[in-house]
């Protein structure tokens, strides 16, 4: 047994070397979904370890409260406590139901004195405080939205002004300037001014220049400029700042704008003991029910979950990569099986059985399988060097690239029982060519390998299929679906091409051109070929299709938005 192995590994590497552009075509396609896979997947990790890496310096504490209050009828018993103040009419009002609220400076200072009487020094508070809403920001109409050059007149819209206590906050990590300066360092004045790097570059502004903030009575003097990620720790809440940029003001800054109540956004709370960030949180949100509150514990099962699926989504497309690239797997085999049936009749002359030669071909397609997804695992993670800088705009976080294993499993794993899996058929008929082919080389026509026999090979590659799908999907029931449904589109669609194919090789005429005719009996002669490498071709075009409406709809819904 161990020496026939030795023989099909040893015939197999031969040949594969022999046949050196047959199988660079067959590795590539195995390298492609591979690197497909492991590319993707190891982009999933790297998400998953940035949002996973600091969650009180991504939360800005151990316990966050979003100040949400569009659309709340819950409001007036906080209104009389001065927590919350009726919002004069804006644009907001035509979407809310009754009349809308904010929380002005004051309505903060409350709710830090009661969780002071509550728990003490147990814990720290600060919050951000704005100077308009989001419709501000988006129109660029709000106050402090717009900001001025006074040596150039160069100016920039659209920018979310954050004021903040440059003493306290951030509550965990740091937020220094490019230059290496703190906040409670640049921010010493209160017409000081920090930008960040996108809105600084939109403005054309260093250290030193002085600018005029719409509806400010005061010019400000730039005192640093950070890098735009700093206040982007959440893509989901950050993805304004990301686009149009932000800038830093102290809290008494506000003096500076005649006529305008602050309007706080977030609050958070730094609690010394972690045991009881969930005991505080439950008062905290029983005492203030209008506020969402987001705990270090809720941002890991968010992230766990966003990772998740991340991870599920690049899989699934890594496979259909990799399914794609199979059916040149299938091609190359047939070719490879049809060129060497001389070869197999000799083999059968001096002793081998048919199964025996099956099993020749299928450890070639094993090889194969191994050597293309070991090339793939290469590809993959020279992939994730040129889509690094697509993910980290999409998360608006640095991504740190490293290799895990786990991806690298995945891909050599799924790699080579795909090809395994459809090289399985093309071996069949290699096992049933005659040795009489020995004494007619000319004759180097595969035989069937019979209606029995594939429809036994083709219920064996779905369910394999399935269970390789299973190990993405994690369902064994929707795997199966999946397979199957695949496999009779694909069939629908391989018999309407060898309807198309018939036709045109029947009825189209030559116009007396020979090239023309030779190639249409050619094609009416291979019509079978012809038809799958057709399906592959409009397989491929309905991919790249769905992916580019995808990001068409994408564009047109974010132009549209904005």
């Amino acid at each position: 047994m161990l020496e026939q192995l030795r023989f099909y590994i040893r015939h197999s590497l031969n040949d594969l070397r022999v046949n050196g552009r047959r199988t660079f075509f067959a590795l590539l396609c195995i390298a492609a979904g591979v690197a497909a896979i492991v590319s993707l997947q190891t982009l999933a990790v790297m998400i998953g370890d940035t949002l996973d890496q600091n969650l009180q310096e991504s939360n800005r504490g151990d316990i966050a409260a979003l100040v949400m209050l569009m659309g709340r009828d819950d409001l007036q018993s906080a209104a009389q406590e001065g927590l919350v103040q009726q919002q004069p009419p804006s644009l907001f009002a035509a979407f809310g139901n009754g009349p809308q609220y904010f929380m002005p400076p004051a309505g903060l200072e409350k709710i830090t004195s009661w969780l002071k009487e509550e728990y003490g020094n147990a814990i720290t508070v600060t919050g951000k405080q704005s100077l308009t809403d989001i419709i501000g920001v988006f129109f660029g109409n709000g106050i402090g939205t717009t900001a001025t050059v006074v040596a150039t007149g160069d100016d920039t819209a659209q920018l979310s002004p954050i004021m903040i206590d440059p003493a306290v906050y951030p509550l965990y990590g740091d937020v220094k300037t490019i230059e290496g300066k703190e906040l409670a360092a640049a921010l010493a004045n209160p017409t000081d001014i920090v930008f960040d790097q996108k809105s600084a570059d939109n403005l054309e502004v260093k250290v030193g220049d002085v600018v005029k903030l719409n509806g400010s009575s005061a010019e400000f003097t730039v005192q640093g400029i950070v890098p735009t990620e700093a206040e982007i720790t959440n893509p989901a809440t950050g993805i304004i700042n990301a686009i149009f940029g932000f800038y830093y003001l102290r809290l008494d800054a506000a003096e500076l704008f005649p006529n305008v109540t602050p309007t706080v956004s977030d609050i958070y709370i730094k609690v010394n003991n972690p045991d009881q960030i969930a005991a505080i949180n439950n008062a905290f949100t029983a005492r203030y029910p209008f506020l969402e509150t987001t705990t270090i514990d809720d941002m890991r099962v968010q992230n766990e979950a966003v990772s998740g699926q991340v991870s599920q989504l690049v899989s699934v497309v890594g496979l259909v990569s990799l399914l794609l690239g199979s059916i040149g797997i299938i091609n190359t085999m047939q070719v490879i099986v049809r060129r060497r049936t001389v070869e197999v009749a000799v083999l059968k002359t001096i002793g081998l059985q048919g199964n025996q030669v099956t099993i020749l071909f299928l450890v070639e397609a094993v090889i194969m399988g191994i050597i293309g997804s070991i090339l793939g695992v290469l590809l993959g993670w020279a992939t994730t060097f040129v889509i690094k800088g697509v993910a980290e705009t999409l998360v608006a976080q640095p991504l740190a690239f490293r290799i895990t294993l786990p991806p690298v499993i995945n891909g050599i794993v799924v790699g080579t029982l795909v090809t395994t899996i459809f090289g399985f058929l093309p071996t069949l008929a290699a096992g049933r060519v005659r040795p009489a082919v020995v004494l007619r080389p000319q004759e180097n026509i595969v035989p069937r390998a019979g209606c029995l026999t594939t429809l036994l090979a083709l219920a064996f590659m779905i369910v394999a299929l399935a269970f390789v799908a299973n190990t993405i999907l994690n369902n064994i029931g929707l795997s199966f679906g999946v397979t199957i449904g695949s496999f009779w589109g694909a069939a629908f669609l391989l018999v309407g091409l060898l309807i198309v194919i018939w036709v045109i090789a029947t009825f189209a005429p030559s116009f007396g051109i020979i090239d023309l005719k030779i190639s249409l009996r050619q094609l009416s002669a291979g019509r079978t070929r012809a038809a799958i490498t057709l399906l592959a071709l409009v397989v491929g075009v309905f991919s790249l299709s769905l992916i580019t409406l995808l990001a068409d709809s994408v564009n047109t819904l974010l132009k549209t938005a904005l």
